[in-house]
C-alpha cells in the first residue's frame, strides 16, 4: 500500500509539513550543495587554474575525504555531550566558517591549491558532522514514515547538485 500513488502523496505532506524536517533538510541540502560545487569544479579550478598535473589531483580528494573521516568521528563523540541539535549548531558554524575562510583566502593569498584545499577540509569536517545528524534528525521527527523523509531528503540533495552542476557549467570562470 506504500507504493500507492495517494499513500505516497499523503506521506509526502505529512513529511513535508515538519517545520523541524524541513529544517534540517535545508541545512543537509545546503550542506550537498556545496560539496557537489567543489567536486564538480575543483578539478578546472585546481588543474587549469593552478596548473596542478591531473595526476596529483586525487590528493586534493584524499584532503576531503580525510576532512570527512575526522568529521564523523567528532559527531560521533560530540552528540553525547553536545546532542544531536547541539552538533548540528557546530557544524553550521564550522561551514560558515570554512566558507568565510576560503573567501578570505582567494581576495588575501596567492592563489594556489593550499589556499582552497585547506578551508574545504574544514568545509567536510563540518559536513561530515552533519550529514548524519540531518539524516539522524529527519527519521526522528516522523518516525512512522522516517523512510519517506530520508529518500524525501536524499532527493531533494540530488536535484540540488543537478542544479548546481548545471549553474557551475554555465557560469564557470
Amino acid at each position: 500500500t506504500s507504493l500507492h500513488p495517494q499513500a505516497f502523496l499523503d506521506g509526502t505532506r505529512v513529511v513535508g509539513r515538519d517545520r523541524a524536517f524541513r529544517a534540517f533538510t535545508a541545512l543537509g541540502c545546503a550542506s550537498f550543495a556545496g560539496l557537489f560545487a567543489f567536486l564538480a569544479a575543483s578539478p578546472r579550478v585546481m588543474i587549469d587554474g593552478f596548473g596542478m598535473a591531473p595526476d596529483r589531483y586525487g590528493y586534493v580528494y584524499a584532503v576531503a575525504v580525510i576532512g570527512l573521516i575526522l568529521g564523523n568521528l567528532f559527531c560521533r563523540y560530540g552528540l553525547t555531550h553536545r546532542g544531536l541539535v547541539g552538533m548540528v549548531r557546530i557544524a553550521a558554524v564550522l561551514s560558515l566558517c570554512s566558507g568565510m575562510l576560503l573567501l578570505a583566502a582567494v581576495a588575501i593569498l596567492p592563489r594556489n591549491v593550499l589556499a582552497v584545499t585547506a578551508p574545504f577540509c574544514l568545509y567536510m569536517v563540518a559536513h561530515g558532522v552533519l550529514m548524519p545528524c540531518v539524516y539522524a534528525g529527519v527519521a526522528a521527527r516522523v518516525p512512522d514514515r522516517a523512510g519517506m523523509a530520508v529518500a524525501m531528503l536524499g532527493a531533494l540533495q540530488m536535484v540540488l547538485a543537478f542544479v548546481v552542476g548545471q549553474v557551475l557549467g554555465t557560469v564557470y570562470d
